[in-house]
């Protein structure tokens, strides 16, 4: 376990070597708290934390492993090391990152045994979720085309007279407004933070497997949806607001109140969930 710290540490990154140097664990640290446009994962360092919390949880079950090596894990740590040269070769660090969520569970699984590695399967695939894919944060732009146009449908819906252009929501008033959709306003953040809370939250449940799974999925329409309803707020806000400054703190709090408001919609999803597999036990 040492071994593969290490290995992480001093030769876990080949992206951009100059800004976070050879370590992954810097390269995840500076992602989690980078400003940068397109960067959503401040949630990083909570989801860290959570699965630290879920090992020491089941402290217990996991010091309570066989006595001999689990084989089988082996192929596994073998896979995860030949990962993370190709992510060094491709300086893709988000793959060094996946081999490194993947050599971790692999080794406690060799040395603690497949019941520890039960129990350690689940941290290690949500630490996925603090992890920044590439491939993730190109959707940012779909999402703000999605977001603007299903705005627009609403606000056509309320009668004010607009119109979208790509990602700006032009309102046809005098003087003319034109809203951008930018890049914080696509809803990634929401969605990456809230897809997050649902997966530690369904995890938590004891509700079926296939409930959680819904619960767990729904955090996705839900983040969409709210931050929707953040943009048309925004929108009709300029219509009655006089002074740009207002308007801007209005915008940046927004964003706030709206998770809030999502996070409740999720409480009162799982509260059916509830009360779905109360009814499901009492049934003879």
């Amino acid at each position: 376990m040492i071994l593969l710290a290490c290995l992480f540490q001093f030769a876990g990154n080949s992206s951009f070597i100059e800004d976070h140097g050879r370590s992954l664990f810097t390269w995840l640290y500076n992602c989690w708290t980078s400003d940068a446009p397109g960067i959503d994962y401040s949630h990083g360092p909570l989801v860290a934390a959570f699965c630290i919390y879920l090992v020491y949880r089941n402290r217990k079950a996991l010091t309570a492993g066989q006595d001999e090596p689990y084989i089988p894990a082996l192929p596994l740590l073998v896979f995860a090391l030949i990962a993370h040269l190709i992510g060094m070769r491709i300086q893709y660090a988000a793959v060094s990152a996946f081999a490194l969520s993947l050599g971790l569970f692999a080794t406690s699984t060799y040395f603690l045994g497949r019941q520890a590695g039960r129990h350690l399967l689940f941290p290690c695939l949500f630490f996925m979720l603090a992890v920044p894919w590439p491939l993730v944060e190109n959707l940012s732009f779909p999402l703000r085309i999605f977001a603007a146009k299903t705005s627009c449908f609403l606000l056509q819906g309320l009668a004010v007279p607009v119109v979208s252009k790509g990602t700006a929501i032009i309102i046809s008033t005098q003087p003319l407004l034109a809203l951008e959709v930018a890049d914080p306003c696509s809803g990634m953040r929401s969605i990456m933070a809230l897809s997050a809370l649902a997966a530690g939250w369904a995890y938590m449940k004891t509700a079926p497997g296939y409930l959680r799974l819904v619960f767990f999925a729904s955090a996705i329409p839900v983040a969409i949806a709210a931050n929707v309803v953040r943009i048309v707020s925004v929108c009709l806000l300029s219509l009655v607001l006089k002074t740009e400054a207002t308007l801007v703190l209005y915008h940046d709090f927004s964003g706030y109140l709206v998770f809030l408001v999502a996070v409740i919609m999720l409480m009162l999803e799982s509260r059916l969930c509830d009360i779905w597999t109360e009814k499901r036990a009492k049934r003879p």
